[in-house]
């Protein structure tokens, strides 16, 4: 009955992590998207300047509708200083950063729950018909610190 139960907790278990990772995997992504998003955008801008600067066109490059370089100049100085003032892309890394870690973390878990199933299933059953204590009590430990992270 012991034994069943702590299939079902590490089935439990593997399927937490799963899902986390999943979720992990979406974020990621999104996060890496804002990160290419908001650095094109920020070039953009930087490549929109030298332009008006140096060449103070009276008509748009882009869409050519008539423009004042010096107003164009000001729009885009504005721009630049929402960029740098909320510092976004320093944000944003740090946060792919923790994300990652965080992905590392529970594919480590998965490994430690998938390397003690195969010790498990590995080891001959003693003479009683029971698995070695230490290395159940090892396991059960295992399953517990990983059901803790989940649970963070």
């Amino acid at each position: 009955m012991a034994q069943i139960s702590a299939f079902e907790q590490e089935k439990r278990t593997r399927d937490a992590v799963n899902t986390a990772l999943s979720r992990l995997a979406g974020e990621i992504e999104e996060v890496e998207s804002r990160i290419e998003r908001t650095d094109a955008y920020s070039r953009l801008i930087g490549l929109g300047w030298d332009y008006l600067e140096t060449y103070k066109p009276t008509s748009c490059p882009l869409c050519n509708q008539t423009i004042d370089p010096s107003e164009a100049l000001a729009h885009l100085r504005r721009e630049m200083e929402k960029v740098e003032v909320t510092g976004e892309i320093p944000k944003l890394k740090e946060r792919a950063k923790q994300l990652h870690l965080e992905r590392e973390s529970y594919e480590s878990s998965l490994r430690r729950l998938r390397d003690l199933q195969t010790t498990l299933e590995g080891i001959e059953y003693t003479s009683s018909g029971m698995k070695p204590q230490s290395l159940k009590k090892l396991w059960c430990s295992d399953v517990s610190t990983t059901m803790a992270v989940l649970e963070r």
